[in-house]
């Protein structure tokens, strides 16, 4: 299984890049803050689900890493090909996404 996570990935240009992936067969894990009806709309191109937070708020990051974490599509990856796209103007979230995928 292909992976991609892709923060912003409900607008702009995470929207054309999430929407290239899903076309290509990726699954993707879209974070959105507000943007849900624009990534639901995207997930009709295929598989993933969205996490929704507010990336500057400490709760909402450390909540939203560990819903991408906790998610069923990690837990049971096989593949060890994951993407990891910040399409966010915050690199907190990048940089804690990282270490934690050293621990998985």
């Amino acid at each position: 299984m292909r992976l991609a996570v892709i923060t912003g990935g409900a607008r702009r240009i995470g929207a054309g890049i999430t929407s290239r992936l899903l076309e290509e067969g990726w699954t993707v894990i879209i974070h959105c803050h507000n943007s849900v009806q624009q990534a639901r709309q995207l997930l009709t191109k295929g598989q993933g689900f969205i996490v929704q937070g507010d990336l500057g708020s400490s709760e909402d990051l450390f909540r939203v890493i560990e819903e991408i974490y906790d998610h069923e599509a990690i837990i049971t990856r096989t593949s060890p090909r994951l993407l990891r796209l910040n399409c966010v103007g915050t690199p907190r979230f990048t940089s804690m996404l990282h270490f934690l995928s050293l621990r998985v």
